[in-house]
């Protein structure tokens, strides 16, 4: 309750309806115990942001909104072949999965991090999320870190201090336009004024296709008098923990980048944690999917002149989890859902196509139970030194190019 007694007369909650919203927040976490956790109390923070801005989004831009109502089918059922280009693409979806993606990875990295598979000793810790879309997981992960490493807490804190970096691929101008905006949103309107550690002015990786862990550019640099010296700068980037949510969704894609992919184990630093998150393998195509990806992870060959390297599939036990459309989270996520169609509704009925309408009446029903699934699947990394023999300097070569992470 102090976040809301300090902030209620916060500029941008002013409004009667603003005010309104936020006071409902601060009374729910009252009366429902499962909301009173720090997860539950983020949650429903950035439940009511992402609610205001599309909310405004969808109010003051009709054209925006008329693009995003008729996304929404795209979005739910041919996710796999829409390029995110599309206007409003960006939207549906953030309107459609952004919460519920957040949440599923509120509750996994719990899990991993209760049986102590999330990095978090060491040197700063490095992360990529592959595919990131609208930044749900990303969002998640800062949460996680800011919460465990006790850092990072306040907007003073400089950008790189708070222990932990993030950093992403995507290729959709539109997510990452939707994600830099968004981000700058939350980060200037959270009533905690706790910020999401996620890097609005956007990744350094766009395609995955080809993707450089290593890479140099020419730096040319200026003395007092003016004159210039240009040198090659190289630049290598290591990680300890990969997300991929969703990316691979065929067989095919996961041996189109069988390169890449082992790229990622190959520039894991040493217990470093690959997670792969997508829809459950109760069907054969993604059962196909994971056991091409499992093959191809484990196969590598990672090791080099300097280091013996592998990877290894962490069993987790359960590797399904779930939440349900009518628990605590998914009655919020339902309630918000049911609030945005219905604005939707009233400024671009005719453009939201018919089997989307009815996907959503139906969601939005108070008796909707469903629940809500995916799978986890984690690799872990190892490496040490090779041990030479005193004067055979060649000895435990390998032919494998080296390529060491660090």
């Amino acid at each position: 309750m102090r976040w809301f007694q300090r902030y209620r007369s916060h500029a941008a909650y002013r409004t009667k309806k603003q005010y309104r919203k936020l006071a409902h927040l601060a009374k729910t976490t009252l009366v429902e115990a499962d909301l009173r956790t720090p997860s539950g109390r983020r949650f429903l923070e950035l439940q009511f942001l992402l609610e205001n801005y599309l909310g405004q989004q969808f109010s003051s831009d009709q054209d925006g909104a008329h693009a995003a109502a008729s996304q929404l089918q795209n979005v739910l059922q041919n996710c796999d072949n829409i390029t995110y280009e599309e206007p409003g693409a960006a939207e549906a979806y953030a309107f459609l999965h952004f919460l519920d993606r957040y949440h599923r990875f509120q509750l996994t990295f719990e899990r991993l991090n209760a049986l102590k598979l999330m990095p978090l000793r060491g040197r700063r810790i490095d992360i990529l999320d592959i595919g990131t879309g609208p930044g749900p997981s990303m969002f998640a992960l800062s949460d996680f870190y800011v919460r465990t490493l006790r850092k990072g807490t306040s907007r003073d804190t400089d950008w790189g201090q708070q222990g932990f970096n993030i950093d992403y691929v995507e290729r959709s101008r539109s997510f990452r336009g939707w994600l830099h905006h968004f981000t700058e949103y939350v980060n200037d309107h959270c009533p905690t004024e706790v910020p999401w550690w996620v890097p609005f002015h956007h990744g350094k990786f766009y395609d995955f296709s080809g993707i450089q862990f290593d890479s140099a550019h020419l730096e040319t640099t200026y003395n007092d008098h003016g004159d210039s010296r240009t040198r090659e700068v190289k630049v290598k980037r290591r990680f300890d923990l990969i997300v991929m949510s969703n990316f691979l969704t065929t067989k095919g894609q996961v041996q189109s980048f069988s390169q890449e992919l082992q790229d990622c184990a190959r520039y894991l630093r040493h217990n470093g944690i690959m997670i792969i998150v997508g829809a459950t393998n109760r069907s054969k195509k993604y059962q196909e999917v994971y056991d091409e990806l499992k093959q191809l992870i484990l196969d590598g060959r990672y090791s080099n002149r300097k280091l013996i390297a592998k990877m290894d599939a962490v069993d987790i036990g359960e590797s399904i989890m779930k939440f349900s459309w009518n628990d605590t989270y998914g009655t919020r996520l339902k309630g918000m859902t049911e609030r945005l169609f219905r604005q939707l509704l009233a400024s671009s009925s005719s453009y939201i196509p018919a089997k989307a309408k009815s996907v959503l009446d139906a969601t939005i029903l108070p008796e909707y139970a469903r629940d809500i699934e995916w799978q986890i699947f984690v690799f872990k990394k190892s490496s040490r030194p090779r041990v030479t023999r005193p004067g055979n300097r060649q000895s435990g070569r390998s032919n494998t190019p080296a390529q060491a992470c660090s």
